[in-house]
């Protein structure tokens, strides 16, 4: 009975206490990406300092594609990320890196927090489901 007992603890701890470390993980990265920006933007242009960031993150997605033994994307596929990479990434990333130069590091995260909300609302009054 108390091993029963043991492992439903076990159990619970693992399905609700990893995603919560999960979000409190990716909450601080998140967070402190912006404060990390807003020093960075005083010593190199804010688009240097995105490619940098976006160069070593490239490198590490490399290695968890070579470790786990992932397929790489094929043919069009290819087409399709090079295209996002530009416009999401490097537009995206570079220019609100180089844009916190000029506002504080928490309106450059509040604002960039609050865009899938724009997003939203946009669709809706274009008519469009909201799925």
């Amino acid at each position: 009975m108390i091993t029963k007992f043991k492992t439903a603890v076990s159990t619970r701890i693992n399905a609700v206490g990893l995603p919560i470390l999960a979000l409190i993980w990716v909450g601080f990265f998140w967070g402190t990406t912006w404060i990390a920006s807003k020093e960075g933007v005083r010593y190199i242009p804010g688009i240097q300092m995105a490619a940098i960031r976006q160069f070593i993150a490239g490198l590490l997605y490399i290695l968890i594609f070579m470790f786990t033994k992932v397929a790489w994307p094929k043919g069009k596929q290819w087409r399709t990320i090079v295209i996002l990479a530009i416009l999401n990434f490097t537009l995206s990333n570079g220019l609100s890196t180089a844009g916190v130069k000029y506002i504080s590091s928490g309106l450059g995260a509040i604002i960039a927090a609050i865009f899938p909300i724009w997003i939203v609302l946009i669709s809706f009054f274009r008519g469009e489901r909201i799925a």
